[in-house]
């Protein structure tokens, strides 16, 4: 579910950059970024390019009390109630020969998620049938915290902006199966 909630709205993204720069090329791409070590070595997919990383992922505990059951035809299935997910994800602008077009790129990025930061069933044709909607916020971090960030990805700060993707579900398909309860029977009695 991760992977196709996030291409379905980097698709929509992409096109964005399409548009804006009038050019076919793929600006944006997904990568670690731990990988990338410039211009000069590490991931080449990765230069001159805004890339997205996921950097944490953590369970929403708020949404957690949902129905652990669901009756179909005289049939109760119990399962695990869906968790939902909050992304964290970087976009980074690897522009190191061309550090305004970077910026420009970042804003580009910005600017397309102001306008759009609701991904739901009406208005994002990818999107699965099981996720009802994601939600992208800005989420800043302090200079302490965005060190400890930049020093796990590798050391070298690189102009970005860090999202928090929230609501995307995992529900598992499997469940135990049992009769529907219709009674309840004691030893003194029957209910």
């Amino acid at each position: 579910m991760i992977r196709t909630a996030l291409e379905s709205v980097l698709s929509e993204l992409k096109e964005h950059f399409q548009i804006a720069l009038g050019s076919e090329e793929e600006w944006v791409v997904e990568g670690n970024m731990a990988t990338f070590e410039g211009a000069d070595g590490g991931n080449a997919k990765l230069n001159n390019k805004i890339v997205c990383s996921i950097v944490n992922i953590e369970e929403e505990k708020v949404l957690k009390n949902g129905l652990t059951y669901s009756v179909r035809n005289d049939v109760t299935q119990y399962h695990n109630p869906t968790i939902y997910l909050n992304l964290y994800i970087l976009f980074t602008s690897t522009k190191t020969d061309n550090y305004l077009g970077g910026l420009a790129d970042l804003s580009r990025v910005l600017t397309f998620f102001q306008g759009k930061n609701v991904f739901d069933q009406a208005n994002s044709q990818g999107l699965p049938p099981e996720i009802e909607k994601i939600i992208f916020d800005i989420h800043t971090l302090n200079f302490e915290y965005l060190n400890h960030l930049w020093g796990i990805l590798g050391g070298k700060y690189y102009p970005s902006v860090l999202y928090k993707v929230r609501l995307v579900p995992i529900k598992a398909d499997a469940g135990t199966l049992a009769s529907v309860i219709t009674g309840i029977e004691t030893k003194e009695s029957k209910v």
